[in-house]
């Protein structure tokens, strides 16, 4: 047979064995073929392999598909590439052949989707915008996510992006990334919790800017490593803003994540009606269905001590607000004027501490009850009044002159003598007339606060024996238990995971208000609970394996493209 091939413009004839067009049948002659790499070819194949056929002069395969219906071909009855299966050993087979090249079409697609999910975290962490108000071809400006592909691609992956399919930029992919490695960071998360799997749950709600009433949720647990975590979950929309919609959200998150309700152990939210409400409010419905989740009130939302010490001195005594300083070791002013006004208010002060002592108010923990009680036997003494008032005078004095030190228009000789004026005051305090009016004043007032002038006697605390450090103390007899190690841990994960405060929940809003802005109002709630996790999960996100976010990115759905 021949065939024609056109050849610097001019028709060549040249003999073949095979066939020439797809209307012809493959070629498979029957022969005592040679031996190639020390193997024959076996005619029995042509009956399990019905497109293979063989050409005697070239003693070469052929795939009879491959030759008329390749995309490419030169011409008609070609082979694709002069290509053929010429070597017969097993690692040469057409199979390994064919699965070498989806092995390296698949490689090349996940690298695809691997430069997709990075620039899709990089955005997520930092808070941008994804798309763009024209991604067509034409535009100058496309969208941050298909420009920064653009910018940092390869060339392989530019050529992706030229064929016709495949480029996996349009916005319902974009979603498909965020949602996945938002999923990879819930599931990381969760995974690091102890077997016990005790939590506490922190819920809090705002509006964001498009006045959209958003759930912040939030769990707090201790890790394998024993170490306390806050971890956002997201956030969820809230059309209805009552506490049985609320507590329903609250199960049906806790539900979609795999957590077991019946491990959470508390509940912390601010001081809304609808959330600490006693009869009717989300923490007595949650109780319902979990009886030992103890509700605790968000400790920054409860009335602060120093808002307590400006409502005695301005609502009940009339007085100016005189604010206390922070302690600075470096600057002596500070510790002046902080005694001064501790002298002024010392009424004012005392009063405080004792309604945080009173056990018959909900004005503190028990902790603070504690603290506040023993600062008020602590300060209701002569001892502690006389003292007040001497480090008072005598910081008066250091005062003027530290001020005056750290003028710009002081020279030396005026400094050195107001140093040694200072000197000498100082040693003309040491007598006893300055001693007995430093006295007087303390007494006066002593007997303003109802403070005796007598001492009082020390009593020595109780300390309990250290042959009981293997046992359970709760008041002075010790309780052993059968497995101290064991309970232990399990106080452990307990004790750390209850919560006293929703701070993390006001931090999680503020990561809103930069993320969901007046560019992103039409922003879906699923896209936005997903963002969300990322931006403020950043830690995490740095710990996923992208080629595990690929995997799960690519059984999502059957892909034109494979990636598995």
């Amino acid at each position: 047979m021949f065939c024609n091939i056109l050849f610097a413009n001019k028709s060549i004839k040249l003999f073949t064995d095979i066939s020439q067009n797809k209307n012809e049948t493959p070629v498979q002659p029957v022969i005592c073929f040679p031996k190639t790499n020390g193997r024959r070819f076996n005619s029995n194949l042509y009956e399990h392999f019905k497109w293979l056929e063989y050409s005697v002069l070239k003693n070469k395969l052929y795939c009879f598909c491959c030759r008329h219906f390749g995309a490419g071909l030169l011409q008609r009855g070609q082979s694709y590439g002069e290509t053929a299966f010429d070597d017969l050993s097993k690692n040469k087979s057409i199979a390994n052949l064919v699965n070498f090249q989806r092995e390296t079409e698949v490689i090349e697609n996940r690298k695809h989707i691997y430069f997709s999910l990075k620039a899709t975290i990089f955005l997520c962490k930092q808070g941008l915008v994804f798309r763009g108000h024209d991604e067509s071809l034409e535009s100058t400006n496309r969208g941050n996510f298909v420009e920064l592909i653009d910018s940092f691609a390869d060339e392989n992956l530019k050529l992706n992006l030229s064929r016709r399919y495949g480029h996996y930029t349009s916005p319902y992919y974009q979603n498909d990334f965020i949602s996945i490695v938002a999923q990879s960071i819930r599931k990381n998360i969760l995974s690091t919790m102890t077997n016990l799997g005790t939590y506490t749950i922190l819920v809090d709600e705002t509006k964001d800017a498009s006045h959209k009433e958003q759930l912040s949720f939030i769990i707090r647990f201790v890790d394998k490593n024993y170490k306390i975590n806050e971890r956002s979950i997201g956030c969820y929309h809230m059309s209805i803003s009552d506490a049985e919609t609320f507590a329903n959200e609250i199960i049906n998150i806790t539900c979609s994540q795999k957590l077991d309700i019946k491990n959470c152990i508390s509940q912390c939210y601010d001081g809304a009606v609808v959330m600490s409400g006693k009869f009717s409010g989300v923490q007595s419905r949650i109780q319902e269905i979990v009886p030992h989740a103890i509700y605790i009130h968000c400790f920054a939302h409860r009335q602060t001590r120093y808002e307590l010490f400006e409502k005695i001195q301005k609502k009940k005594k009339n007085l100016e607000i005189l604010h206390l300083e922070r302690l600075v070791n470096t600057r002596w002013s500070y510790w002046y004027t902080l005694i001064k006004k501790v002298k002024l208010r010392f009424t004012e002060i005392k009063e405080v501490l004792e309604i945080l002592a009173d056990t018959s108010t909900d004005e503190s923990d028990e902790a603070t009850r504690t603290t506040s009680h023993g600062l008020v036997w602590q300060i209701s003494t002569i001892e502690f009044i006389t003292l007040l008032c001497v480090i008072e005078n005598l910081l008066e004095k250091i005062h003027c002159v530290s001020c005056e030190l750290q003028s710009d228009k002081i020279v030396l000789q005026n400094a050195i003598e107001l140093i040694q004026s200072t000197k000498n005051e100082l040693l003309n305090n040491r007598n006893e007339d300055s001693w007995n009016l430093l006295q007087e004043k303390s007494i006066n007032i002593a007997l303003q606060n109802n403070i005796t002038l007598k001492n009082k006697r020390n009593i020595r605390s109780g300390k309990v024996s250290k042959k009981l450090d293997d046992y359970y103390v709760l008041t002075t007899v010790g309780k052993k238990t059968d497995n101290p190690q064991a309970n232990d841990l399990l106080m452990i994960d307990v004790y750390y995971t209850v919560i006293d405060s929703t701070v993390s929940n006001e931090r999680f809003f503020s990561t809103l208000k930069r993320v969901k802005n007046y560019l992103r109002l039409t922003m879906g709630d699923k896209r936005l609970s997903d963002l969300m996790v990322i931006a403020t999960e950043k830690e995490e996100v740095d710990t996923l394996d992208l080629n595990e976010v690929v995997d799960s990115f690519a059984k999502l759905k059957s892909r034109r493209f494979p990636l598995l």
